[in-house]
């Protein structure tokens, strides 16, 4: 069980945050400064936001939908289903702050829940993005769901797969089902 030295519950949040130093140098990429590996990624895969470079494959037509990757992946996760999601959407596989070839923030703040559906939020603005279909991958399906709560109009559908929880209270989604309150 994931403790604190309180006793109490530590938060997922925190968690991460603590394994994240460790991790995000192992088996993502090279020891080559940014600048270097930025050769060897398509330009059009590198959207700017705020200064920052962030990695963003897409491919089809049709209705966004947005992939986000789970903890230690990158969007190497969805080679094999673009092709074929593509064929009926906009596929939109955005590398996460800390991972595959999108620049590394300095800042904290950046690898936290908030900081990652902020920049989320900046790539498919910069993209005209407004409404989207979202799945998302362990860590990357904790992300959907909170954004699916926090921003519920933008959402078309939600799509999880092993999504990453505590655990502890269901998350909201399946808290209510057609009509139904679990608790």
């Amino acid at each position: 069980m994931n403790r604190n030295p309180g006793g109490g519950r530590r938060p997922f949040a925190t968690t991460l945050l603590l394994l994240l130093p460790p991790i995000a140098g192992v088996g993502c990429s090279s020891l080559k400064p940014y600048h270097e590996v930025l050769l060897s990624v398509p330009a059009n895969e590198i959207v700017e936001i705020e200064g920052q470079r962030v990695h963003v494959e897409q491919a089809g037509r049709g209705e966004p939908l947005v992939m986000l990757h789970g903890f230690a992946g990158s969007t190497f996760e969805f080679r094999k289903l673009v092709p074929l999601l593509s064929r009926d959407h906009r596929t939109v596989a955005i590398d996460l702050n800390g991972f595959g070839y999108t620049e590394r923030p300095v800042s904290p703040a950046a690898y936290t829940p908030e900081g990652q559906l902020a920049m989320i939020d900046a790539v498919l603005e910069k993209l005209g993005i407004s409404r989207f279909h979202l799945l998302g991958h362990s860590y990357g399906g904790s992300l959907s769901l909170l954004m699916a709560k926090n921003e519920p109009g933008r959402v078309k559908s939600l799509t999880l797969i092993s999504p990453a929880t505590d655990f502890g209270e269901p998350p909201f989604i399946l808290k209510t089902i057609n009509g139904r309150k679990f608790t």
